[in-house]
């Protein structure tokens, strides 16, 4: 609708009957319009038909008026589609400080055009690009008792991506009958697992939304037990598919030419080793050294060092693999190894970086990129 040059900029996701929610956002204390509005409605009702989505603004710092614009959104989709202004959550991606240019998104909103088809499925997943160079959607169909189950999702990522609800929207939808206490705390659990652990450049976002909606078409009997058999099914599925998005979001980072996944285990507790994973995800001598195909290891265990949770040099391993795993590292000491064998590992698109701190039953996954000289050309040329 012209909020971006040429570029599909506005995307609405519409489900036909209301739907359960469950929504992570930004722990960064300036937050934009569009995530105040959203912790607003879901105070209210976790019931939602719609999420509409816009990019070239991320109507952030934009003061009252940039409220109101949000607002002013809500009105109209109520209006236009006769669904309570309650019931539909707003997300915004771009330039910070842009005021939303009102006119042309309004205008725009009223020649969508909801439909079904793949095509369309897929243009709202580009739709709401900023610097990102590829679609990221993943879905998945299972059985509950004798009901089949779906869950879709789309995703955008690529820059100002540091976990803490990391600029990324996602956007899943399920047709799953689910009470909407269980999907929350389903929800929050694999968030934590998936796009929280997922670091291009440390820097967190302002905008940051994650939701989910589940209908209750699927006519399963519905879960209302988060312990329960179906809810770990569930929970597993809604995992794989939130995990094959990060996973996709990492490696399609600003400029990135290389994944990154690390794995630790050995720590005291999870939560350390989270630490520990994201210490190594977010360094960027770490990332440099992974673009020059330089294995470093010296880099690793530095980031190692000064992350949050116990260590002891003497107790840790420490590996890199792609196809072979190449062990570097071990109890205090450097190992006798090949430094062609290790570059030709680091020649990989995806690169596995593993530490055993042998200190714990603490394990945890998180995914990254390595630093090109294009992240900087693309952030230095962002607005201009």
């Amino acid at each position: 609708c012209g909020l971006k040059k040429e570029k599909d900029d506005i995307a609405l996701v519409y489900s036909e009957v209301p739907a359960v929610c469950a929504l992570m956002s930004t722990t960064n204390k300036v937050k934009a319009a569009p995530v105040l509005w959203d912790k607003k409605v879901m105070k209210k009702t976790p019931i939602k038909q719609m999420v509409f989505i816009n990019t070239g603004s991320a109507n952030c710092c934009t003061g009252e008026a940039g409220y109101k614009d949000t607002e002013e959104t809500a009105k109209f989709l109520s209006k236009l589609y006769g669904c309570p202004e309650d019931e539909i959550l707003l997300c915004s991606t771009g330039v910070i400080g842009l005021p939303l240019e009102m006119d042309k998104l309004l205008s725009g909103i009223d020649k969508l055009k909801l439909s079904k088809s793949d095509e369309t499925g897929l243009g709202a997943a580009a739709a709401i690009h900023t610097t990102d160079t590829k679609v990221k959607v993943a879905a998945t169909e299972f059985k509950l008792g004798e009901k089949k189950v779906r869950i879709g999702a789309m995703v955008k990522g690529s820059g100002m991506i540091r976990p803490g609800m990391a600029t990324m929207i996602s956007v899943a939808t399920s047709d799953v009958d689910i009470e909407a206490d269980v999907l929350k705390k389903i929800f929050k659990d694999v968030t934590a697992r998936t796009y929280n652990m997922v670091s291009v450049d440390g820097d967190m976002s302002t905008n940051d939304t994650a939701i989910v909606l589940a209908n209750g078409e699927a006519g399963n009997v519905k879960i209302t037990d988060a312990e329960s058999p179906e809810a770990k099914i569930f929970k597993a599925h809604l995992l794989a598919v939130q995990t094959d998005l990060a996973k996709k979001m990492a490696a399609d980072g600003e400029g990135a030419t290389t994944l990154i996944e690390t794995h630790v285990t050995g720590a005291k507790n999870e939560e350390e080793a989270k630490n520990f994973v994201r210490s190594i995800n977010e360094s960027s001598l770490v990332k440099t050294a992974v673009f020059g195909k330089d294995a470093n290891w010296g880099r690793i265990l530095c980031a190692l060092g000064y992350a949050a949770g116990e260590l002891d040099p003497t107790k840790t391993k420490l590996s890199i693999r792609s196809t072979e795993k190449l062990d570097l590292f071990d109890k205090g000491e450097i190992l006798d190894y090949d430094d062609e064998e290790a570059n030709k590992i680091l020649e990989e698109d995806t690169v596995y970086i593993d530490v055993d701190l042998g200190l714990g039953e603490g394990e945890a996954t998180g995914w990254g990129c390595d630093l090109s000289y294009d992240y900087v050309k693309i952030n230095g040329e962002y607005r201009t």
